[in-house]
């Protein structure tokens, strides 16, 4: 699977402060973002839009359509707060 973001989109959306509070599940907590937990929403967000776009487009896309990258990176950063504390 192929991202259709970046960690440096997700810093460039939310930015860092807010990537590392939802990120961070180290205790006590490291106080950086966790690449392999940023990194496995942004899979499962890409995933999630492979599951739609299959059905009119054979995969993996030959070109990233910019317009993947916004959906991506909101799927991703809702992954990651729903993650974030198991009673909210």
């Amino acid at each position: 699977i192929m991202n259709y973001a970046s960690k440096q989109d997700m810093i460039d959306q939310y930015g860092e402060v807010a990537l590392i509070e939802v990120t961070d599940r180290a205790e006590p907590p490291a106080g950086v973002i966790d690449d392999a937990v940023l990194e496995k929403e942004l899979t499962n967000a890409s995933a999630y839009i492979d599951s739609f776009i299959s059905r009119r487009y054979a995969l993996p896309l030959a070109v990233l359509p910019p317009a993947l990258k916004t959906p991506c990176m909101a799927i991703a950063f809702y992954g990651l707060l729903r993650g974030r504390h198991r009673d909210e």
